[in-house]
């Protein structure tokens, strides 16, 4: 396969979050096919900045295959960010490669990492945590800080848009072929977040709200599995910003009533706030991150 010319580096603007998913196979070959790029931001669609970063990359790689996964990412969440990344990648097989930018601190002294977890799959973005749900769940087998300029963008390497001229031009050359150790020197640490897991004490649990789905569904980090028993067919008391509701917990969304909020578990299996074909959070007035307490 040949090589692809030499790259440099760059980084797009406060808070940006570019997912690139790419098919490899281990630390050194592509061999057989080309690998998949999938691109997970919170570009938007209205900007050129997802279109600039693919530019880059079929620029390096020509023979890329890139598919847009998401590009409506919450702007600076690193929380949300973290969850997200983790549900996407548990869903690709090892050896797939992930960049992900939610970049609050571009064009700072912060790390830009590459790192393969011991399942096999590889990220590739700033080292401030975004990565922390992944590797809780996979384990690290190596990490690389990127130092290389010969593999970043050719010529000036913009303070502010790190995705297209560092990010993507890493992933291309790794879906090329590259070794992952010659992008820098290894580290033997990586920033976490600090993630509270929701907690159970007696029939109360305290958790918070990880995400809010397209739909407007308040998604927490409350497992079924923390239930002593599984509360559906029951009802349950939620408490966010000191409002206290009592609400049923259905099996699906069409059981739900169509007057008032109710709970469910998702395909994931974590509990969540729902109303049948309204957006819960705009009724609920909560954002991810948000406190909750769940009595059963």
């Amino acid at each position: 396969m040949p090589k692809p010319k030499n790259v440099g580096w760059v980084r797009r603007g406060t808070g940006v979050l570019a997912l690139l998913i790419l098919t490899a196979c281990g630390d050194s070959s592509m061999s057989g096919k080309h690998p998949l790029i999938g691109l997970m931001t919170d570009y938007g669609t209205r900007d050129a900045y997802v279109a600039q970063m693919k530019g880059m990359i079929y620029s390096i790689y020509p023979q890329a295959r890139i598919e847009d996964l998401n590009h409506e990412i919450s702007v600076f969440n690193l929380p949300e960010a973290s969850y997200l990344v983790d549900q996407t990648a548990r869903y690709f097989a090892p050896g797939s490669i992930f960049v992900v930018v939610v970049d609050p601190g571009v064009g700072t002294e912060q790390k830009a990492i590459i790192l393969k977890t011991t399942e096999g799959r590889i990220f590739i973005g700033p080292d401030n945590g975004i990565f922390t749900s992944v590797m809780e769940r996979e384990g690290i087998e190596s990490v690389y800080e990127l130092t290389k300029p010969e593999y970043f963008r050719p010529g000036m390497v913009s303070e502010t848009f790190h995705g297209r001229d560092i990010y993507g031009p890493v992933a291309a050359h790794v879906a090329a072929g590259e070794t992952l150790s010659n992008f820098g020197p290894p580290l033997k640490t990586v920033t976490r977040l600090k993630l509270d897991s929701a907690t159970r004490l007696g029939t109360k649990i305290t958790a918070h709200v990880v995400h809010i789905d397209h739909y407007g569904n308040v998604i927490t980090n409350v497992p079924r599995k923390l239930f002593e028993q599984d509360p559906t067919g029951k009802l349950v008391k939620v408490s966010m910003d000191g409002k206290v509701s009592s609400l049923p917990v259905v099996k699906t969304y069409a059981n739900g009533p169509e007057d008032r909020l109710f709970a469910i578990f998702n395909s994931e299996d974590n509990f969540e706030l729902s109303f049948r074909e309204k957006p819960a959070a705009e009724i609920l007035k909560v954002r991810a991150g948000a406190p909750v307490s769940i009595v059963y």
